[in-house]
């Protein structure tokens, strides 16, 4: 023990002879250990954390999807699910949720609630328990059945456990959910039970064809994935021989949600991601190796004479590897500080997406990967150095203290070598990632509507209301808002664009059956008042938008987007008719593409637009374009509506950039993640090459004079300077091109089915870290041009 006192003593004192160079060592260490430490503390709420369910390796998320679709929907026919459950002979239980709103109805004001709807047996499916109280009962989700409602427990907390007004009337609280319960949709306050008629599935109340719940099963115990897959495979052949103009064209998809959640895709890209910034740390790395080789070379005397001392080659080695884990240990304890800043950071900017058990938090598991990160790192950059003075020829040192070996100088320069290849794979693999994440956000969203003055808020009506007061009640709001100071144009509409949860039914172009094998289109639908185009800003292409005498009591009439006009078998004309949502409907008019669903990738969804006073819905977003700002609208936008009505319940408001942005806060983070990093990589490398060049001029002293003694100009000595940087800069590049393009190839390769992107930017990165690697050596380029010939030879 008095051994490893003793060479910790001595590390530190040997680490603060050059305190200003063990600083920056330290620094940089520390930034891309937290870097690696905020990103793994991402990774791990989402990948390794363990779910707060019972036995969670079995269960499973199902949906209905059509079969060219990649991308999991999370949606079901209700009328499905429930022959699911019936049928299959692989699960236990299967139960469903829908996300919902509620109002609380205190006072003249209601409160906006977060809600959710679920089957009975749900919380027996999850094996989650009450902290008080009992869960819903089977009687509890039939139509008529009693009004109850469960109470997430921060809610019950603010709230108590009294009887309840939501949606207008009243409610038993049966019982409150453990704290931080929560699954999939974050931030549910009251849980309400869902209310299914097994007798209804395939009627309009229940329409087969309207996929909108999400489904979670709990698997049989010892049944393989494969296996339920085979059996719902088997269920859904014969829904649609049964059902075939609700079901044709639709498989089943079944996802572990321990082990396939997120996706194989997600997973891999989340671990190329963090292997770029192990990129950035191993550059790092070799920056201190390099300052460690050098402080060795100016040591070797000193090394010599303690050899020669009688000190052992093992007790030497002992105390160079104890400056270097003290040097990263210094930079990992402050790499965790700051790694936990940026969890904290990352939590709060993601919190309002995820559920509880997926926000990023530092735990045991965080900080273990950050300690092996840092002894790893320890070994990395210390270990060269280490056995480079392990080489030391005792002689030689005594004879000419302070002149540099060739072998020393090499390693300097594979190390420059080794951080210019990583640094070329690193960019490209973080560009690559950064498109990746920013996908979404490049495509056209369809409407011309400035989205910083197009406020978007949340209406909820009371349940209560029949379709005609409905009806009245959101014509009145409309007038009313219109009359406001700012508001160019309101509009009321069942969900906004770019929305990330939307309601879908299979449409039927009447007249044109379907042959035995095809499938018809499915399309969002959304109620619209007439004033929608106007207040997003989006073209009629033919005929007229909804009208106000499109009537409940009148014709059944309907708009199309372009995407689904141009479905239309030999070709679409305005007066064409088509069935959705159960109901036939003369098509009217043709509306440009918006984008409904934030999830379209390669192409719009098909969307079909219906009257209010049609399709009523007691959920709406109002849509406000307006001239100024429009959050300060929001004051005399809460006094119209209490005047019209003050049952009415206000919900989120934000503008429609703001409600977009929000469900790409996790792009945002990444993206600030791996451009942070990019920039770092590059400075890296520079001062690595610089760092060399130096050290290499400085060693290079008197061979420098001797030329310029024998008549070689300055410029002369630059060029050669900058010709031995330029060939680290090439050789480096040559080095990590095929890393690059293989990282290229591998990211482009998961989204093949959404992008095409080709490896063409690794040339635009090798030329810019040719010209910072010119920049770093030009410095000591000129410092060596600048060289006394006569001094030089002096000094020598």
């Amino acid at each position: 023990m008095s051994g490893l006192w003793s060479d910790l003593r001595s590390a530190v004192r040997a680490l603060s002879k050059g305190r200003l160079t063990t600083a920056l060592a330290v620094l940089s260490l520390a930034l891309v250990v937290a870097g690696n430490t905020t990103l793994f503390g991402i990774l791990n709420a989402v990948l390794f954390r363990p779910l707060p369910f019972e036995a969670p390796d079995r269960l499973v998320l199902l949906d209905e999807r059509e079969k060219l679709q990649q991308l999991e929907t999370f949606r079901a026919s209700a009328a499905n699910f429930l022959d699911w459950r019936e049928r299959s002979q692989t699960f236990d239980d299967m139960a469903g949720f829908v996300p919902a709103r509620a109002s609380l109805g205190t006072g003249e004001t209601p409160l906006p609630l977060s809600a959710a709807r679920v089957t009975p047996n749900f919380f027996d499916v999850l094996g989650v328990a009450p902290l008080r109280g009992r869960v819903f009962e089977a009687t509890e989700g039939r139509p008529g059945g009693p009004r109850v409602v469960l109470l997430s427990h921060a809610f019950a907390e603010q709230q108590g456990e009294s009887e309840l007004i939501l949606n207008d009337e009243p409610y038993s609280v049966i019982g409150v959910l453990p704290a931080g319960f929560e699954f999939l949709l974050p931030g549910v306050q009251v849980w309400l039970p869902q209310e299914l008629d097994p007798a209804l599935a395939g009627t309009a109340e229940l329409a087969r064809d309207r996929r909108d719940m999400m489904v979670v099963g709990r698997l049989r115990d010892g049944v393989a994935m494969a296996d339920a897959r085979a059996d719902l495979a088997a269920i859904s052949a014969q829904l649609i021989e049964e059902h075939p103009e609700a079901n044709r064209g639709f498989v089943v998809g079944l996802v572990n949600l321990r082990n396939e959640y997120p996706d194989t895709r997600t997973r891999t890209l989340f671990a190329i991601m963090q292997g770029v910034l192990v990129f950035v740390l191993l550059i790092a790395c070799a920056n201190v190796s390099n300052l460690l080789l050098a402080r060795g070379e100016a040591r070797r005397g000193e090394i010599a004479m303690r050899t020669i001392l009688g000190a052992g080659r093992g007790r030497i080695l002992r105390q160079l590897m104890t400056e270097s884990f003290l040097l990263a240990g210094l930079g990992g304890l402050l790499g965790l500080l700051l790694g936990k800043l940026g969890i904290d950071a990352a939590g709060r900017s993601l919190g309002h997406l995820l559920p509880a058990y997926w926000t990023p938090e530092v735990d045991a598991r965080v900080v273990t990967f950050t300690f092996v990160l840092v002894t790893l790192a320890g070994l990395f950059f210390g270990l060269l150095p280490a056995a480079q003075s392990w080489r030391t020829d005792l002689a030689a040192p005594l004879r000419a203290m302070g002149r540099g070996g060739s072998s020393r100088r090499l390693l300097a320069r594979s190390l420059v070598v080794a951080e210019i290849a990583l640094a070329l794979m690193l960019l490209c693999g973080a560009t690559m990632l950064s498109r990746t994440f920013l996908l979404f956000r490049t495509l056209d969203a369809g409407y011309t509507a400035n989205p910083e003055r197009l406020l978007n808020v949340e209406l909820s009506l009371p349940s209560t209301y029949d379709d005609g007061v409905l009806q009245q009640r959101l014509e009145t709001v409309v007038e009313r808002l219109e009359q406001l100071p700012g508001a160019t144009r309101v509009a009321v509409a069942s969900a906004p664009p770019q929305s990330p949860i939307v309601a879908t039914d299979a449409v039927t172009f009447d007249g044109h059956p379907l042959a035995p094998e095809s499938t018809g289109p499915h399309a969002v639908w959304v109620t619209a008042s007439p004033e929608l185009p106007e207040a997003v800003g989006a073209a009629i292409l033919q005929g007229r938008f909804l009208s106000r005498s499109d009537r409940a009591d009148g014709e059944a009439v309907a708009v199309v987007n372009r995407a689904l006009a141009e479905q239309w078998p030999e070709g679409f004309a305005v007066g064409e008719r088509i069935t959705v949502l159960g109901t036939s409907r003369r098509v009217v008019g043709v509306i440009g593409n918006v984008r409904q669903s934030l999830t379209d990738l390669e192409k719009i969804s098909p969307v079909v637009y219906l009257p209010t006073a049609q399709h009523p819905v007691h959920d709406v977003t109002l849509l406000i374009a307006c001239d100024a700002d429009p959050m300060d609208m929001m004051e005399p936008l809460r006094s119209a509506l209490a005047e019209v009505d003050p049952r009415l319940t206000l919900g989120k408001a934000m503008t429609q950039h703001e409600f977009v942005e929000q469900f790409f806060a996790g792009v945002h983070l990444m993206n600030r993640i791996l451009g942070t990093f990019g920039v770092l990589a590059i400075f890296l490398a520079a001062v690595g090459t610089y760092g060399v060049l130096a050290h290499m001029v400085t060693q290079r002293t008197r061979e420098i004079g001797v030329r310029m003694a024998l008549g070689a100009v300055p410029g002369q000595i630059t060029r050669m300077v900058t010709r031995q940087c330029l060939g680290l800069a090439l050789v480096g590049l040559a080095l990590g091109a095929p890393g690059a393009l293989g990282i290229v190839r591998l990211i482009s390769g998961l989204f093949s089915d959404l992008m095409d992107i080709q490896p063409v930017m690794v040339t635009g990165f090798a030329a810019v870290l040719v010209m910072v690697t010119l920049v770093a050596g030009y410095v000591p380029a000129r410092q060596a041009s600048l060289v006394d010939p006569i001094e030089a030879l002096r000094h020598d």
